[in-house]
C-alpha cells in the first residue's frame, strides 16, 4: 500500500517475554482463585478488610486536603467528605462480618458488567486464537453473577470469596489459553 510504512521486523524476544507475562498472570490468577474457593470465607473478609483499608486511606488524604485548603468552605467539604470516608473504613476494619450482603450485591453487579465486557471483547476477536477462552470466561462471569443474585441474602458469607475465586480462576485460564495460543 502506498503510503503506509512497510516494517516487516518482528521483535520475538519481546513477544515471548509478553506471552510469558500473560501466562504467568494465568497461572497467578488460577492459584489465587483456588485459594478463594477453598476458603470463601476468609477471602470474603479479606476482601472487606481490604476496602476498609482503601477507605481510611482515601478518608486520610481528604482530611490532609482539608487542613491544608484556603476557605472555610473548602475546608468544610473536604473535612466533610474525609469524616465520611474515615468512619466508612474504621466500621469496615471495624465489623468483619457485617455488611456482607451489601458488599455481595456490589460484587454481584461488577461481576454481571465485567462478564458481558469480556463477552463483547471476545466477540471483537473472534476470529483469533482464544476468543472462545475468553469468552467461556465472560459466561463463567454472568453465570457466578446471577448464581449470587438468586442466593442472596443466604450466600453473603461465602459468596464474595466463591465468586472471586470463580471469576480470578476463568480469567487466568483464559489468559493462560490465549498466551499457548499465541504463535511467533
Amino acid at each position: 500500500m502506498a503510503g503506509l510504512p512497510q516494517n516487516n521486523s518482528f521483535d520475538r524476544p519481546k513477544f515471548a517475554r509478553f506471552r510469558r507475562h500473560f501466562i504467568w498472570a494465568g497461572l497467578c490468577l488460577i492459584a489465587i482463585g483456588i485459594l478463594s474457593i477453598t476458603f470463601p470465607f476468609i477471602f470474603s473478609i479479606l476482601t472487606k478488610f481490604l476496602i476498609g483499608i482503601v477507605f481510611v486511606m482515601v478518608g486520610a488524604v481528604f482530611l490532609y486536603e482539608s487542613v491544608w485548603s484556603r476557605t472555610i468552605a473548602d475546608t468544610t467539604v473536604h473535612g466533610v467528605i474525609a469524616l465520611l470516608y474515615l468512619v466508612l473504613g474504621v466500621y469496615l476494619l471495624a465489623q468483619p462480618t457485617t455488611g456482607l450482603v451489601g458488599m455481595t450485591v456490589f460484587i454481584t453487579a461488577t461481576l454481571l458488567i465485567e462478564g458481558f465486557g469480556k463477552m463483547f471483547f471476545a466477540q471483537r476477536r473472534r476470529p483469533r486464537r482464544g476468543w472462545a477462552w475468553m469468552m467461556a470466561s465472560g459466561v463463567a462471569a454472568v453465570f457466578v453473577g446471577v448464581m449470587l443474585m438468586i442466593l442472596l441474602p443466604d450466600s453473603a458469607h461465602w459468596a464474595i470469596g466463591m465468586a472471586l475465586g470463580a471469576n480470578a480462576m476463568a480469567t487466568g485460564v483464559a489468559l493462560t489459553a490465549i498466551a499457548y495460543g499465541m504463535r511467533t
